[in-house]
């Protein structure tokens, strides 16, 4: 059952506080503005906005149709806990016009689903736990992450940087017309698959790719090349259908 939070609530200009307290997952959906989401330490998340414009006075006391969310935070979102995890979602038609900064703590799994058409860019930095994000047209920017981490885009870019490589799960970075920019740890450790059907990959990592029989560099499934980064570790994917990948030094 899904209960609204008793929140701890500071408002201050357009700002809104809550204790996550013992949850572990924040999901994100239905948020169409520009987004922004930060680790830092502690346990609280803290929301704010500076170009978020609040309904007209002349709905003062009617009940906006087009979200079954209420706006218990006074800037166009709804918080909602459910057992181990908070939920926010976009309420109210003016947060698809807004930038929102995010701080979460830096240690909290994300679930972010951005597969709507209408949804605007998002920015991550500074997360060390999980990160499950999936975008269609939204370009995805990954800042000293550490995963696991499996990030989808249809028509986005993704890129950006892992601090380290986790060792708790397998990580994969995907796209089907977008390009693939990230940079590595030099030593990994990883085994990676890199793999383009339409694009190109290029590389200044030092991989040692596995070898067919003939000498020429293994392919799996025709497009896919196999190489380990340092002695090789947790599996780390970067596929694209019709996108370019870039892979670089860290």
């Amino acid at each position: 059952m899904i209960l609204a939070v008793a929140v701890s609530q500071l408002m201050r200009g357009q700002e809104f506080k809550f204790t996550t307290g013992s949850s572990g997952i924040i999901k994100i959906q239905s948020l169409f503005g520009e987004l922004y989401i930060e680790g830092i330490s502690g346990s609280d998340m803290i929301i704010s906005t500076e170009d978020y414009k609040k309904p007209p006075p002349r709905a003062d006391g009617l009940k906006p149709l087009y979200s079954d969310k209420e706006d218990n935070t006074g800037i166009g979102l709804s918080v909602l806990e459910e057992p181990e995890q908070v939920i926010v979602t976009g309420a109210l038609k003016q947060s698809q016009d807004a930038t929102y900064h995010i701080k979460v703590p830096e240690s909290i799994d994300l679930v972010i689903d951005l597969s709507s058409p209408w949804a605007d860019d998002i920015t991550i930095q500074n997360i060390k736990g999980e990160l499950d994000i999936k975008s269609l047209n939204s370009n995805i920017e990954l800042l000293e992450i550490t995963g696991p981490a499996v990030i989808h885009s249809v028509n986005g870019r993704i890129e950006g940087n892992f601090l380290s490589i986790s060792q708790e799960n397998p990580s994969s970075v995907s796209t089907v017309n977008g390009i693939i920019d990230m940079a590595l740890p030099a030593g990994g450790p990883a085994n990676l698959e890199i793999g383009t059907n339409n694009g190109e990959a290029y590389s200044d990592l030092d991989l040692q790719f596995e070898k067919s029989e003939d000498g020429d560099m293994k392919r799996i499934g025709g497009n896919i090349i196999k190489g380990k980064l340092g002695n090789g570790g947790v599996s780390l994917k970067f596929i694209s259908v019709n996108g370019d990948i870039y892979l670089r030094e860290k």
